[in-house]
């Protein structure tokens, strides 16, 4: 219980009031091959292709002056809080990209506060931006 926590001093301040409220988290790549393709996704089955694919633009965004900005947006009745990141290679590696694109999305209902997911979101892309640069770098060394 995260009161209980705060009233042993282990969490300071007072529960996050927006904690229950993630409907779905989704990670987003752009593939070489298939267009941009979720990868995973939480609930499984959360979003159907026919949806998807109307709103695949959204997470992955054509306008590189987006990548690496947050973007908080609604669509349908939903809230959607990602961060489309670029990865740029000096060599084309693995699947013959010159970059990797890709996005974690939270989403809520409208009007949930962002504030809390965007930290974790930011923090996450430097995690993945870190891990998947350092894996193409591998893959780059070993001449696959």
């Amino acid at each position: 219980n995260v009161n209980k926590l705060i009233e042993n001093g282990v969490m300071k301040g007072s529960p996050p009031s927006d904690v229950n409220k993630i409907i779905a988290v989704l990670f987003v790549e752009f593939d070489n091959a298939i267009g941009i393709k979720i990868s995973y996704q939480v609930p499984a089955k959360f979003l159907s292709d026919a949806s998807f694919k109307i709103l695949e633009n959204h997470f992955i965004t054509k306008s590189k002056q987006l990548h690496s900005k947050l973007i908080v947006t609604e669509l349908f009745d939903f809230q959607t809080i990602g961060i489309p990141v670029e990865i740029p290679h000096t060599d084309a590696v693995e699947d013959g990209r010159k970059v990797s694109i890709f996005n974690i999305v939270i989403v809520t209902k409208i009007g949930v506060n962002t504030e809390p997911y965007e930290k974790i979101l930011k923090k996450l892309v430097k995690i993945l931006f870190y891990l998947l640069s350092r894996k193409k770098s591998f893959y780059h060394r070993r001449g696959n």
